[in-house]
């Protein structure tokens, strides 16, 4: 996975100075961003990563495949 770097997270917080309605609006971008991140690392990951987060090869897959709006309720902000 990706560490969110210095300068990202500067424009990040930038943008959250700004009005409500537009950073509601960024802030489920970037959310959607970090989801998809997140399910493309999943193909990266070898078999013995993937065995200790519980999961094979085909589920990494189908997961990675998925639409980014497509997250538990308990992700969702």
């Amino acid at each position: 996975m990706t560490l969110l770097q210095p300068a990202r997270f500067a424009q990040f917080r930038l943008a959250l100075s700004r009005p409500a309605p537009l950073r509601r609006v960024l802030s489920r971008i970037w959310h959607a961003h970090l989801i998809w991140q997140q399910r493309q690392s999943l193909l990266t990951m070898d078999a013995s990563l993937l065995d200790d987060i519980g999961i094979n090869r085909a589920e990494a897959i189908a997961e990675a495949a998925r639409p980014i709006w497509d997250v538990p309720q308990t992700w969702r902000t």
